[in-house]
C-alpha cells in the first residue's frame, strides 16, 4: 500500500527549477532582478516549481548562497541545485546586444549536468522583453515535457508573434508612412514632367544643333523620371490607404537584396 502512495506522490511532484537570477548585460539598475522575478512568475504559469534568489538565501543562507554563486564550476552548480533538491538549473542572459535586447537560457539537469532545454530569443523594444521571456517559458515546458515525460506542463503555445512583436509596426502607421511618401513621389515626379516639358522652348531658342540635342535629352530624362515617379507614388499612396483603413494589426516592414537591385515591402495579416 505504502509503494502506490509514493510513487503517486512523486509523480505529482512538479519539475522544480532553481533561478538565481539572469546575468542582466547593458541595463538599467534593478532590471535584471525584475526581468528575473518575470520569468519566474511565467514559468510558474507553466506548471514549473521555481526557487528563486530569494529563496535560496533563506533556505542556505547568505554566506553560503555567496559561496556557491561565486563559483562558477559545475561541481558548485551540481552542489547548488543538490542542496535545494530542484531537478534542474536555469541560467541565463537578458541584456542589450548592440540595438537588439537578447535572451538566452539554459535548463541543466541536476542528475547528470545535462542539457535539458535551451532558449535564444530577441527584440528592438524594451516594452517586448516580457513577451520574449513569455516566449522562453513556453519553449522551456516544451522541451522538458517532451525530454522528460512531463504531461502536468502546460506547453501552449502563445497566441499572436510573441517573440517578433518588436519587429512590427501598426497598419496605421505603415499607411501614414507609405501613403505619405507616395504623395510626395507623385508631386516630385509632375514637377520633373513640368520641366520636362519646358525643355521645348530651350530647344527652339538654342544657338545650335548640339545645345539642342543637349536640351531635348535633358527633357527626356525629366519627363521619363517624372513619369516613374507618378506612377510609383500612386502606387504607394494607394497602399498606404489600403494600408490605413483596411490592414491587420501589425504590420513587418523588410527589404531584400535581389539580383538587379533592392526591393521594399510591407507584410502582415490582413
Amino acid at each position: 500500500m505504502l509503494a502506490p502512495l509514493v510513487a503517486l506522490t512523486l509523480a505529482a511532484a512538479p519539475f522544480s527549477i532553481t533561478l538565481p537570477g539572469l546575468n542582466a548585460v547593458r541595463l538599467e539598475h534593478g532590471e535584471g532582478e525584475l526581468y528575473s522575478e518575470a520569468l519566474s512568475q511565467k514559468l510558474m504559469a507553466r506548471g514549473f516549481k521555481v526557487i528563486t534568489n530569494r529563496d535560496i538565501g533563506a533556505m542556505l543562507g547568505l554566506e553560503r548562497q555567496k559561496q556557491l554563486m561565486q563559483c562558477g564550476s559545475d561541481n558548485c552548480t551540481a552542489e547548488l541545485t543538490a542542496a535545494l533538491g530542484a531537478d534542474a538549473l536555469l541560467t541565463g542572459d537578458v541584456g542589450l546586444l548592440g540595438a537588439e535586447y537578447v535572451v538566452n537560457l539554459k535548463l541543466i539537469a541536476a542528475k547528470d549536468g545535462a542539457v535539458v532545454a535551451v532558449f535564444n530569443g530577441k527584440t528592438l523594444h524594451p516594452e517586448s522583453v516580457l513577451s520574449v521571456l513569455d516566449a522562453g517559458a513556453q519553449a522551456l515546458a516544451a522541451q522538458v515535457a517532451r525530454s522528460q515525460g512531463r504531461s502536468d506542463l502546460d506547453v501552449t503555445p502563445l497566441v499572436g508573434p510573441a517573440v517578433e512583436a518588436s519587429s512590427t509596426t501598426p497598419w496605421r502607421t505603415v499607411g501614414l508612412v507609405t501613403g505619405g511618401a507616395g504623395v510626395a513621389a507623385v508631386a516630385t515626379g509632375a514637377v520633373l514632367l513640368t520641366l520636362g516639358n519646358g525643355k521645348s522652348g530651350a530647344i527652339a531658342s538654342a544657338p545650335d544643333l548640339t545645345s539642342a540635342q543637349a536640351a531635348r535629352d535633358a527633357g527626356k530624362a525629366m519627363q521619363t523620371s517624372g513619369v516613374i515617379l507618378i506612377a510609383v507614388g500612386a502606387s504607394a499612396a494607394v497602399a498606404g490607404v489600403a494600408a490605413y483603413f483596411f490592414g491587420g494589426s501589425t504590420a513587418s516592414p523588410a527589404v531584400a537584396i535581389v539580383p538587379g537591385g533592392v526591393t521594399a515591402g510591407v507584410s502582415g495579416v490582413w
